[in-house]
């Protein structure tokens, strides 16, 4: 998809963490998006694309140009290792070296991913559910104006 950056970490010779991160101010295509969700729903099963489909409806508006982390994976023998917060704090150099405004990431409540995000300086800024899971919409601004609200 245009806009959509990809990078990954090795580690003893394998890929053990995967990002899918896309610029927000630029808006896929139906067809490239269609076809990621698609084949999304034929690796993970179809409620995961149903579900971003759903999360990226509930998107809060933010003026300013940030980086979406939509995806991020590691492998479970390599999870706890601090591979997700070394990963993390890539995406933030990056998104700011090329101009970013900061990060955005949707997680499930209380869930590994959410509590990565939280330890790295994200702030809940929206709460939904899409079937019957409750996610959460995270933002780390690189001004430190971050405009969460309750407490966590």
């Amino acid at each position: 998809m245009k806009g959509s950056l990809l990078y990954g970490m090795r580690k003893e010779g394998k890929l053990v963490c995967a990002v899918l991160a896309v610029d927000s101010s630029s808006e896929p295509s139906s067809l490239p998006l269609m076809r990621f969700i698609f084949s999304l729903a034929l690796a993970m099963g179809l409620e995961a694309g149903q579900g971003m489909e759903a999360a990226r409806k509930e998107a809060p508006e933010e003026p300013g140009r940030f980086l979406e982390v939509n995806l991020i994976g590691i492998l479970p023998e390599y999870r706890r290792q601090g591979i997700g917060k070394q990963m993390l704090d890539f995406l933030r150099a990056e998104a700011k070296r090329q101009g970013f405004d900061g990060l955005v990431a949707i997680a499930i409540r209380d869930s590994a991913g959410f509590n990565l995000y939280r330890s790295v300086g994200f702030v809940l800024e929206k709460e939904f559910a899409t079937a019957g899971t409750p996610q959460c919409w995270m933002r780390l601004r690189f001004d430190g104006k971050s405009k969460g609200y309750g407490a966590l």
